[in-house]
């Protein structure tokens, strides 16, 4: 009883076309997972946007207000500072009010380097106006990077 013989380099052919057919299945599955992100997207108009930023600005307010913060500037705050505001190192507050914090491990860093970021100034304080700006353009940049912009 004899080994059927194979033909010299049948295997590799055979080889080369199983991952070929791999390689094709992997992509029209990647196309169809991007596909189906993309219907499940929701579209969100101008108007709707505008809606929605107005609803953020006045839950963002009610979260300053509810972490005790004062309505007006800050104190020595240049002319045109709008309140409310709070101490930079109190952000976290204001975050857990709004429903943003976790309770992890890593807020209390988070906090701090975000609270760096918006008191440019080194004034100690962060406006209410300048994290509504922050988290605008989170949700603007996201919009970007879920569109693949």
């Amino acid at each position: 009883v004899g080994v059927p013989m194979v033909m010299p380099g049948l295997d590799q052919a055979l080889y080369r076309e199983a991952e070929e057919r791999r390689d094709r299945q992997q992509r029209r599955e990647e196309e169809a997972w991007a596909m189906t992100r993309q219907q499940c997207r929701p579209r969100v108009s101008r108007a709707s946007r505008q809606l929605c930023q107005g609803r953020l600005e006045r839950e963002l307010r009610e979260a300053f207000e509810r972490a005790g913060c004062p309505p007006g500037p800050p104190p020595g705050a240049r002319p045109g500072s709008e309140g409310p505001y709070v101490p930079r190192s109190r952000i976290s507050c204001v975050l857990e009010a709004f429903g943003l914090l976790s309770g992890a491990d890593g807020d209390s860093d988070f906090c701090h380097q975000l609270g760096m970021l918006l008191d440019r100034e080194g004034s100690d304080f962060v406006s209410c106006d300048r994290l509504l700006g922050f988290l605008v353009r989170a949700l603007d940049l996201d919009d970007v990077d879920c569109r693949g912009g």
